[in-house]
């Protein structure tokens, strides 16, 4: 029997668009971690759930050792200091080039999709 948790039919497994995501997010202004994550639920591929704050983590530094981020420590909040991101121009241009990407990525699933549902009819 298909487990729809773990398999990837059902679409959990679109974690390489947590990049331009996240580029997507800060694009509009610095944040830190945890709003980050709350703004990357909110966007179309999260669907409301809960992103993965490991992975979202994991990505934010290898985006900051690409140069495509900056990161700073805010500790003029109250609490505990937090760890602030913020897009850089070489940051803009990768997002530039995902926006090419994407593009070019949704036409192919397009063609993908008519094709699937083609042969879906043709049972």
């Amino acid at each position: 029997m298909l487990n729809s948790q773990t398999c990837p039919c059902d679409g959990n497994t679109l974690d390489r668009h947590v990049q331009p995501s996240i580029l997507i997010a800060l694009a509009k202004g610095p944040l830190h971690g945890y709003r980050l994550a709350g703004q990357l639920a909110e966007l179309p591929l999260g669907d409301g759930r809960g992103p993965d704050m490991a992975g979202i983590y994991r990505t934010l530094q290898w985006m900051e050792q690409q140069g495509f981020v900056t990161a700073t420590w805010d500790t003029e909040t109250h609490g505990p200091a937090k760890k602030t991101y913020q897009i850089t121009e070489a940051g803009r241009q990768c997002l530039s080039r995902w926006v090419k990407s994407l593009d070019h990525y949704r036409r192919g699933l397009g063609r993908l999709l008519r094709e699937a549902r083609k042969t879906l009819e043709a049972d």
